[in-house]
């Protein structure tokens, strides 16, 4: 046993060296460069959204040009329905939605000049349209009401589905039924002999 008494220390003195390193690298080393390794990432995050910012601040003119071209507009009508009179300003709803309709692929069944009312001292020019198609459709049709200009508004919309009672039809196939009441704004017009 005494023969075994040295090779037993001399391992544990080995082990003992092995040891005391590891120990050091895990309880002090290693979480040092692991907060350097996380630093190191938040650092290159950071540059990557001072890059997008710079980009955007350098794209921002084009949002100051845009928004200057939108005030002038504003200021010379562009939101307000144009028209010698109430007629030509309702031709001209009616034909944009028509075309928003027909572009959208949706089937156009009918639409109706609705009486003009005055208030805030605008006129409101009211065109009923009733028009077919899928969800879609809609969706493309109010997207192409709202977004351009002159400004017009969906009002009074009435959505109702039209099933198909075909054997193989699908879900898919429901077709909608649509209403809805489009209006745009113009400036009144004096009436005649006020100046």
């Amino acid at each position: 046993m005494t023969r075994l008494d040295p090779i037993l220390r001399r391992g544990a003195a080995v082990a003992l060296a092995c040891a005391v390193p590891a120990a050091i690298w895990l309880l002090a080393c290693r979480p040092v460069l692991d907060t350097f390794a996380a630093t190191d990432d938040r650092i290159a995050v950071a540059a990557d959204r001072v890059q997008r910012y710079r980009a955007a601040a350098v794209g921002g003119e084009g949002v100051e040009a845009r928004l200057a071209r939108l005030q002038r507009r504003m200021q010379d009508g562009g939101g307000q329905m144009r028209g010698d009179s109430e007629g030509i300003a309702v031709a001209g709803l009616q034909a944009r939605l028509k075309k928003a309709v027909a572009d959208a692929g949706g089937e156009l069944k009918s639409m109706q000049a609705l009486p003009g009312r005055d208030g805030d001292g605008m006129r409101r020019i009211t065109v009923r349209v009733a028009f077919a198609g899928s969800a879609m459709v809609l969706r493309d049709v109010l997207r192409a009401i709202e977004t351009d200009t002159p400004f017009v508004f969906a009002d009074n919309l009435d959505v109702r589905a039209r099933t198909s009672r075909e054997a193989g039809a699908a879900a898919a196939d429901v077709t909608l039924e649509i209403r809805l009441d489009a209006y745009g704004l113009m400036e009144p017009k004096a009436p005649a002999g006020e100046s």
